[in-house]
């Protein structure tokens, strides 16, 4: 799988996460979008083909987003306030295995209310440890 940049700005950047298909061709497999939103760069979207969904491509996704964000950026990778269920399995995922920081809004008495972030530099892998 090859993971590259679709965009970059200022403002954010997108990656695409191509596979190999049965014909030995690139296809696109996953997308996400990465905003400037303050003191982080925030996940807007993160797509992945239904097929393909249980694979790691997302773990990717999130790996290349969050090198990117710090060395580019200077700042952490972090959620969107309002996430998928994948989403906030991932993030919950990282904060157990103590890669990611809760940042809760005290005004807000909802569960999945708030953000989570990772640190500068990112951990090497933010996949499953071996």
């Amino acid at each position: 799988m090859k993971i590259r940049r679709a965009y970059q700005n200022p403002y954010g950047f997108s990656l695409v996460a191509h596979a190999v298909d049965d014909h030995g061709d690139l296809e696109e497999v996953g997308q996400m979008q990465v905003k400037h939103s303050g003191f982080c760069m925030r996940v807007d979207v993160v797509e992945v083909e239904q097929g393909m969904q249980r694979r790691g491509i997302g773990t990717k996704l999130y790996q290349a987003a969050a090198r990117l964000a710090c060395k580019v950026y200077k700042k952490p990778l972090c959620s969107s306030v309002e996430r998928s269920v994948a989403a906030e399995a991932f993030w919950r995922k990282q904060v157990l295995k103590k890669r990611a920081v809760r940042v809760r809004n005290t005004k807000s008495d909802f569960e999945r209310e708030g953000m989570f972030k990772l640190r500068c530099p990112p951990p090497a892998s933010l996949g499953r440890i071996r």
